[in-house]
């Protein structure tokens, strides 16, 4: 049983924040926080946007790596309590500065980007939970994906980010880290007249980074050929849909 104590106010939502520890910045994403290069350091915590009064007795901080049974827990209390190691190649998790957890890059980060779950339970004193998540991102990720002056790709790419995040992704480069967060429809009916192909800067092809995209409209877009010299590699096909498990609507 649950027992809520009378007059005190609980967060609309809670969210997990990110507070750079090292020279280098992490890139800071919605939901989530890439490390793309060593020696990156930062303090992940559950934190709100919104005012409240209840009590935070503790906050139970899990870190999952995707694909993997590794897994480690961290209990705050006000002076972070550590209970469990996190036996990674990539990352080092440990207690926060003032609060929640510190994850550190400290050798050689994978090529393909390697995901970990967060999730932060916030235990209130009357027995209520506020849960937070977040996706950390570890792997190379230095190098744009787009660029705005590829026009077409950079214009849709943006639209759909406005319509998730509330704002445009307000820089001229689009990473690895920025495409995998994008969870709706980039719709390239607006660019039909124009988009010629949908190479991207490192010459591999944008489906090979849209994991989380739910719909792909590509109706009018006749310009498009199949293959495209510039695309590295054996494979040389744009129309490949095996790196979108998430993918539900496609119209060509």
């Amino acid at each position: 049983m649950t027992i809520h104590v009378v007059g005190a106010t609980y967060p609309a939502s809670m969210k997990i924040s990110a507070m750079n520890r090292a020279t280098a910045i992490p890139r800071i994403v919605p939901n989530g926080t890439c490390f793309y290069s060593t020696g990156m350091k930062a303090d992940l915590f559950a934190d709100s946007d919104y005012t409240y009064t209840g009590t935070i007795d503790r906050i139970t901080y899990t870190i999952q790596k995707q694909g993997s049974s590794n897994s480690a827990t961290y209990i705050d209390r006000g002076s972070t309590q550590q209970l469990d190691e996190l036996y990674d190649d990539y990352i080092t998790v440990e207690a926060g500065l003032n609060k929640g957890i510190c994850i550190s890059t400290e050798r050689a980060l994978p090529d393909e980007l390697t995901f970990y779950d967060i999730t932060a339970d916030c235990l209130f004193r009357s027995g209520a939970h506020i849960y937070a998540t977040a996706v950390v991102a570890v792997g190379n990720d230095t190098d744009p994906i787009v660029s705005s002056i590829q026009t077409e790709l950079y214009s849709v790419i943006n639209t759909t980010w406005t319509e998730e995040f509330g704002s445009g992704i307000g820089r001229n480069n689009i990473y690895k880290i920025d495409l995998y967060v994008l969870t709706g429809t980039l719709d390239f009916t607006s660019k039909a007249s124009s988009l010629i192909n949908l190479v991207t800067l490192d010459g591999a092809y944008l489906f090979k980074y849209l994991h989380n995209i739910e719909g792909i409209n590509l109706d009018g877009c006749t310009l498009i050929e199949n293959t495209a010299s510039g695309i590295i590699g054996e494979d040389k096909r744009q129309f490949l849909f095996d790196r979108m498990p998430n993918l539900r609507t496609l119209s060509i």
